[in-house]
């Protein structure tokens, strides 16, 4: 997978998931999420997606404002958040791997 810099955004990063196949429920929802507050986005007229907004962010594309699911907040290391969007704005799309993690 690639993080990508939000280019309709403002200051934000986000990952492409591809097809998305699982269930979907609008829960949640926001378009102006705060630095570190995780969205995903799995239906409508843009592609499936993770935003991670890293300082003044509203969620949208080329269609227009989009509404997505805030399901998990970064608490820790925020201020690496910036550093992450100047990576992406001047040195492109990076790796990154995405895993799930079973419960505590």
């Amino acid at each position: 997978m690639k993080v990508i810099h939000c280019s309709w955004s403002g200051e934000g990063v986000w990952v492409p998931l591809g097809k998305w196949d699982a269930p979907w429920d609008e829960e949640n929802q926001t378009s102006h999420p705060k630095p570190g507050q995780l969205l995903l986005y799995a239906s409508g007229p843009s592609e499936p997606e993770l935003l991670i907004p890293c300082g003044i962010c509203i969620f949208n594309s080329r269609f227009g404002i989009l509404k997505g699911n805030h399901f998990a907040t970064i608490t820790e290391g925020t201020g690496l958040l910036a550093e992450l969007h100047r990576l992406l704005l001047w040195q492109g799309a990076q790796d990154c791997i995405i895993e799930e993690i079973g419960p505590a």
